[in-house]
């Protein structure tokens, strides 16, 4: 399997609501899959056999969730949600 075979769904800071997993997890299977991939990248990929952008435009807009499958769309990985409230809390972590 190629990357450009796979579609990337986003997973905006890296943080998906038990909702929007099974979602995912559905709409995967609803494209024939068994298994997805947790990309490095906050990102869920699995491959489609289904190359229309209409369909999966309208796939993903019915579970309100934002994808990719030719590579020409990019996410940052910012974030500050991870460390949100860390420092003052975490004696063992400093700012310096």
């Amino acid at each position: 399997m190629e990357k450009n075979d796979l579609i990337r769904v986003f997973a905006r800071g890296g943080v998906v609501s038990p909702g929007d997993m099974k979602k995912i997890l559905e709409t995967a299977e609803d494209f024939g899959n068994e298994t997805i991939h947790f990309g490095s990248r906050q990102d869920i990929l699995f491959p489609v056999n289904i190359r229309s952008k209409t369909i999966l435009d309208h796939t993903f807009q019915a579970i309100r969730t934002e994808y990719d499958f030719d590579g020409n769309n990019y996410q940052n990985i910012v974030s500050s949600y991870v460390a949100a409230d860390m420092l003052p809390n975490t004696s063992w972590v400093h700012s310096d």
